[in-house]
């Protein structure tokens, strides 16, 4: 190309040339890079660009002038067709001389009135991401990532502004690596924290679920903050739309773990559970239902957590998750806990046979008998096995398992179409454990 042949000339003559000389004449190279660093040829932009670091040694307001110049256009609605010329020339002055040129554009960009920035304007933050050092990226993580996630939650904002917000965001996360993590969810989990900002959560939800959903990294650490965090928007955010984002978040997150990996934040899972759905005295409040649960599937993400923890824990995590199942039972409508009715029961009739402490098999029995009450007409293929479980648990050594037992029982029969079959093995277990003398 010939003005890639020009662009090559002119570094080879800033080299030869005094500083002097280039600063005599810096207003008539100015003019030739700007329009090179926007050409529509890559090779000719990438020249350009060496043009403008040679001359920065000698002139350094070189770079100033043309890095402002591009920034300028980025306001520019008559750029429009060819802003990516613009977007491209940028990130290809940030990739040759970060420490001169990325200080300019965030100075600018951070700066602009949130309410006025263009898609460009946003999409120009993003040239963050092309910096080849990693750790100058994670710096900054704490400059673009708040300016972005409050133009995406702007509600006066176009469509095309907020979803330029929301790519570009994805684009500086797809840039951290393993040692930025903790940065990178600092700003992430505070914007899904920023009490009353609704549009914050929702547009931090959805940051979540794009990160969980194309990571690499190892997520691990950041688990025991985040999914307390994520828990309230998924369960119980009184925006409808954050709800769902919240939701995607939590089967990201989910998804990407092993179950083996989020056993360990079982009791903090509870716990964020367990401060949804008690009132003011701290008692459990038998009148919430959680609307993520009823209306958005959130059982799905949530259920294998306390299932793994209920057939694989240790005595107190089993009883913890034998808790949790009872309090998402108890806390979510029949018609939305339908499809989860069978996934849950045959876990739990299967172990509360095996010999646990009294305070987990109570937990079991107790999970068992809110399952009775909410699962309704799924449950009744179980009703026999419920039933020989509940007849064994009568004999248990525990007076409040015995207990609970009874009282499912009694449960039981009124969903039951006979009663004789429940009779006869209460007789065959009166009989059984009779004392011969």
């Amino acid at each position: 190309h010939v003005r890639e042949g020009v662009c090559t000339g002119l570094a080879e003559l800033i080299e030869a040339t005094t500083k002097q000389l280039l600063a005599d004449y810096l207003g008539d190279l100015i003019p030739a890079i700007r329009q090179a660093i926007i050409d529509d040829v890559e090779s000719v932009r990438n020249s350009a660009s060496v043009v403008l670091a040679k001359l920065h040694i000698a002139v350094p307001r070189a770079t100033t002038d043309v890095v402002t110049w591009v920034l300028s256009q980025l306001q520019e609605e008559e750029v429009e067709e060819h802003s990516h010329l613009f977007l491209n020339g940028l990130e290809q002055l940030v990739a040759k001389q970060p420490g001169a040129v990325l200080p300019l554009v965030l100075s600018k960009l951070t700066s602009a009135p949130q309410g006025e920035m263009t898609a460009l304007q946003v999409q120009g933050l993003a040239c963050l991401a092309v910096v080849p050092d990693a750790n100058t990226v994670h710096r900054h993580l704490s400059d673009v990532l708040p300016v972005m996630i409050a133009v995406a939650s702007r509600e006066d904002a176009s469509e095309e502004v907020r979803e330029a917000a929301i790519k570009s965001a994805c684009r500086v996360m797809d840039r951290v690596e393993q040692g930025g993590l903790n940065l990178l969810f600092t700003e992430l989990l505070s914007a899904v924290q920023k009490g009353g900002a609704v549009s914050h959560s929702c547009a931090g939800a959805n940051l979540l679920e794009h990160f969980f959903d194309n990571t690499q990294l190892d997520v691990v650490s950041i688990l025991q903050e985040t999914l307390p965090a994520v828990l309230p928007l998924a369960l119980a955010d009184e925006d409808d739309e954050t709800l769902a984002a919240g939701v995607r978040a939590l089967n990201s997150i989910v998804k990407k773990c092993k179950k083996e990996e989020l056993a360990p934040y079982l009791s903090g899972v509870r716990g964020a559970i367990l401060a949804l759905i008690t009132d003011a005295s701290g008692k459990e409040d038998p009148g919430i239902l959680l609307p993520g649960l009823c209306n958005h599937n959130a059982l799905e993400p949530l259920y294998p957590i306390y299932q793994h923890g209920l057939m694989f824990g240790s005595a107190e995590a089993r009883e913890l998750a034998a808790k949790g199942l009872r309090e998402l039972v108890d806390h979510t409508t029949e018609q939305a806990l339908k499809p989860y009715v069978v996934k849950i029961t045959g876990p739990l009739i299967r172990i509360v046979g095996d010999k646990f402490p009294g305070t987990v098999k109570k937990a079991i029995v107790d999970t068992l008998k809110s399952l009775l009450v909410r699962g309704g007409a799924t449950l009744k293929p179980f009703l026999p096995q419920l039933q020989t479980t509940y007849v064994k648990c009568l004999s248990d050594p525990s007076e409040a398992v015995r207990q609970k037992a009874a009282e499912s029982l009694g449960t039981l029969v009124r969903l039951s179409a006979r009663t004789e079959p429940l009779i006869n093995e209460l007789m065959t277990g009166v009989t059984t454990d009779a004392d011969p003398a």
